[in-house]
């Protein structure tokens, strides 16, 4: 199946359509499922081994699924084929990368991994994308690639929210961290949604229909005086009906010198 993904982790990214953040991802008890593997065999001087991981096992459209790769042996190059069409999406030397799938569908998802000595293994998984009533990516654009702003200056914050059913009551909450200060939240293809600045929350009155987008444009003042580190913006969308709530995917953390 083709369809489109986006990446959110380090790496090279070869194909169209998917979007690199600097966000360290951090994962709980991975569950492996079952895995097809070829190449040679177990030990070291045998070439390399393909293993990879993946989780949660039954994602939806705005879930970050993450790829791990690190039970296989011997490897110092990944590549991943996400769709099954036979092309490289991701071409990485670290063994995990996070993944958000556009669309849903049954997915083959193959991992190649190529050891010192250019040998290589494959391995090769099917996912179930689960959909939702809407799709929602957050992009952050900073004065500094990758997500670095100096204190005391603003960067901007886009929400892109996709109808895929329809839905009445649709709201959304974003949470900067304290004392960071929201401003022109009207702006970009809000498509007439009620703004509350000091709370960061939009709200749609109206019922929204499939194939509506709307996009939330917003900016951010980091306080002069905010210690250097990496920061984080949470948020949510929700709805009254169909009831439901989303965590944001995609880009939400800033680090600031």
């Amino acid at each position: 199946m083709r369809a489109r993904v986006r990446l959110v982790t380090w790496g090279t990214v070869l194909g169209v359509g998917v979007a690199l953040i600097g966000v360290g991802v951090g994962v709980g008890a991975l569950l492996p499922l079952p895995t097809r593997a070829q190449g040679p065999g177990s030990g070291s001087s045998a070439g390399p081994v393909a293993a990879f991981t993946v989780e949660p096992g039954s994602p939806d459209i705005n879930t970050e699924v993450v790829l791990d790769a690190s039970a296989s042996r011997n490897a110092v190059r990944y590549e991943w084929d996400l769709d099954g069409d036979g092309d490289v999406d991701v071409l990485t030397r670290e063994p995990r990368v996070v993944w958000l799938f556009d669309e849903d569908g049954s997915y083959t998802l193959v991992l190649r991994v190529t050891d010192e000595q250019g040998r290589q293994a494959t391995a090769s998984q099917t996912l179930v994308v689960r959909s939702a009533p809407v799709r929602v990516r957050r992009a952050i654009e900073t004065p500094l690639a990758p997500n670095r702003v100096p204190a005391g200056s603003a960067f901007q914050v886009t929400v892109t929210i996709d109808v895929l059913e329809t839905v009445n009551g649709l709201g959304l909450d974003e949470d900067p961290p304290p004392g960071w200060r929201v401003s022109g939240g009207g702006g970009g293809e809000a498509g007439g949604a009620a703004f509350k600045g000091a709370e960061a929350q939009w709200l749609w009155f109206r019922t929204l229909q499939p194939g509506e987008t709307v996009t939330v444009v917003y900016g951010v003042t980091v306080p002069r005086g905010t210690a250097p580190d990496v920061y984080e913006i949470q948020g949510v969308v929700s709805s009254f009906s169909p009831r439901f709530q989303i965590a944001i995917p995609g880009d939400r953390a800033v680090r600031v010198f």
